[in-house]
């Protein structure tokens, strides 16, 4: 299991309901659930992290989800994961380079900010695929394609809500599978700086032959200027494959 995969790079609804384009730090961590929002033309983010993993007696560690989203057009930005170094402790030990990934996330339609309505979402596609370049033991041998719609709404001035629904064909250990996989996240302002939040996430199978795995998550973010931000998640496996899996971690977001 992957839990901190390139595909794991996460919403801001733990930040309050807003548009990246009135200047407000919208990140794609530290939840599952992608954004809605690109960054604005120019702009480079960098959002990173670290993640500790338990499944079945065997902990991974994973450090640097490294993610790179520049700013291309007014409603478009390029996406660069460099990804993480990785480390396992189990029965056997290993380490090395996860793959890369390379995609783009492009915005479809506003949402609607008058009466906070929720048949007028705002709507994103993201596209993107890794690359073979991690070791053996953390990465594949072939690209891992992979498409997501992303939705989030503003359902209060302090409550917002986001889903995602995406398609893959990834492999494991070189055998191809179609997969499905979902999410929805409730983020809450607490105060200015502070936000919180929790959501549910599946993959529909995780692999192939494999049982659908649900997992719930929650965090916290701490926003500590215009352009820098500190969270951190904890989550476990609720069904599934990986019902015994368990991961806490942390990260930053900063934007130039």
């Amino acid at each position: 299991m992957r839990i901190a995969s390139s595909y794991a790079v996460l919403i801001a609804l733990a930040a309050a309901p807003c548009s990246a384009q009135d200047g407000a730090l919208v990140t794609d961590r530290p939840d599952f659930t992608e954004s809605a929002l690109s960054v604005l033309p120019g702009v480079v983010q960098v959002e990173a992290g670290y993640t500790w993993t338990r499944n079945d007696g065997v902990d991974v560690h994973s450090l640097g989800e490294v993610l790179l989203r520049i700013g291309v057009l007014p409603r478009a930005e390029v996406r660069v994961g460099l990804n993480s170094f990785a480390w396992s402790d189990g029965p056997s030990n290993a380490s090395g380079m996860e793959d890369a990934s390379l995609g783009v996330k492009v915005e479809l339609t506003p949402g609607s900010n008058q009466g906070y309505q929720l048949l007028r979402p705002s709507i994103a596609l993201l596209v993107s695929t890794t690359l073979p370049t991690g070791a053996e033991e953390f990465g594949e041998t072939e690209l891992q394609p992979a498409a997501t719609l992303a939705m989030s709404w503003d359902l209060s001035e302090r409550l917002g809500l986001g889903a995602n629904a995406g398609v893959g064909a990834p492999t494991l250990d070189g055998d191809r599978f179609g997969q499905f996989s979902g999410s929805l996240a409730l983020g809450a302002s607490v105060t200015e700086h502070l936000g919180a939040y929790g959501e549910y996430y599946v993959f529909a199978p995780p692999g192939p032959d494999a049982e659908a795995a649900g997992f719930l998550n929650g965090g916290l973010t701490w926003l500590l200027g215009e352009d820098f931000q500190l969270d951190l998640r904890a989550g476990f496996g609720v069904h599934g494959d990986d019902a015994d899996a368990f991961f806490f971690g942390g990260g930053l977001a900063t934007r130039f």
